[in-house]
């Protein structure tokens, strides 16, 4: 009797199951498919220049020596694989014009590199519908200076050489450089002298040929005293705003001549009073203060007298 009323029990606990997974299989088969949305990522072609920024010029101050100008348009403007643009005022002014090629780099950008480097300190101005730009060409570095940076001290300094690879607006180049003078070694600049427009003067000498390098010359109304750090700063701008380092020099004076040493010779004392160099025997010391007044010291007979210079005499 009991294993019947088992079996019953789980007879009717297997029919509960297998009808409520079959519910659950009907319910869901009668719920709506819902499609899966896909959002496709957005495409830009590799030619077209996007910026988020609009239309502008680049750079946007200061231009070196070989720096090329790109243009940036906040739309469409020229063919999408990029190509050479025989008619650039189309899109773009450039005053003054210069020689070089104007070249599409992506739908929205048109770039010009010149054929000649630009002219130190020239101002050119890049002006498009929607952006302009007023740029100031950097001066070059010196290529080579006399005397030279680290160089020998220099007797008689009375004038620095600058060489640039082209020539330079003299005005513009007498305004940007300075020169301050400091006590050698010329590390602190404590005591240090700069030198006015009246201290010297700068002026270009003559190229044996056209297309020479260009030599201007610092010449000091003065001769730069001995035992000096003449430190000449050269900025390569003379709009401001300019992060860039200042070009520097410093070329070092001769030590002064001067007296480095003093000796009475040998067999003599060598000290000193009041900074006065005595010259006296040895063992005067105790003969003098028998007797306080006679002088402090007694002077040699012979005595002689040896000086040592800072540099060779003449």
């Amino acid at each position: 009797m009991k294993r019947s009323i088992l079996a019953l029990l789980f007879a009717t606990a297997g029919l509960a199951a297998l009808a409520q997974a079959a519910s659950a299989e009907a319910d869901r088969k009668s719920a709506p498919v819902r499609p899966q949305t896909i959002v496709a990522a957005p495409e830009f072609p590799a030619d077209k220049l996007v910026r988020a920024d609009g239309a502008r010029v680049v750079p946007d101050r200061f231009l070196r020596a070989w720096d090329p100008v790109t243009v940036f348009f906040d739309a469409d403007t020229g063919p999408a694989g990029g190509g050479p643009e025989d008619r650039p005022e189309r899109f773009v002014t450039m005053t003054p014009k210069a020689a070089g090629e104007w070249r599409w780099i992506g739908a929205r950008a048109l770039q010009f590199r010149p054929a000649e480097p630009w002219k130190a300190l020239q101002r050119v101005e890049v002006k498009t519908k929607d952006a302009r730009a007023k740029l100031v060409a950097l001066l070059p570095a010196p290529e080579t200076t006399s005397p030279s940076d680290g160089a020998d001290p220099v007797t008689d300094l009375d004038q620095i050489a600058l060489t640039f690879a082209e020539p330079v607006d003299i005005a513009a180049l007498a305004r940007l450089i300075s020169v301050e003078l400091r006590k050698a070694p010329g590390v602190s600049p404590e005591g240090a002298q700069a030198l006015g427009a009246r201290d010297f003067d700068v002026r270009p000498l003559e190229r044996a040929k056209r297309d020479d390098k260009q030599t201007y010359v610092v010449r000091f109304r003065s001769t730069i005293p001995d035992g000096r750090v003449a430190v000449l700063r050269l900025k390569l701008s003379d709009e401001p705003g300019l992060d860039d380092p200042i070009f520097e020099l410093r070329a070092r004076t001769a030590a002064p001549f001067t007296v480095s040493d003093a000796d009475c010779g040998r067999g003599w004392s060598g000290s000193k009073r009041d900074d006065v160099l005595q010259c006296a025997s040895f063992g005067a010391d105790s003969d003098a203060n028998a007797d306080d007044d006679k002088p402090s010291y007694q002077a040699a007979p012979k005595r002689r007298l040896t000086l040592s210079f800072s540099a060779t005499p003449e």
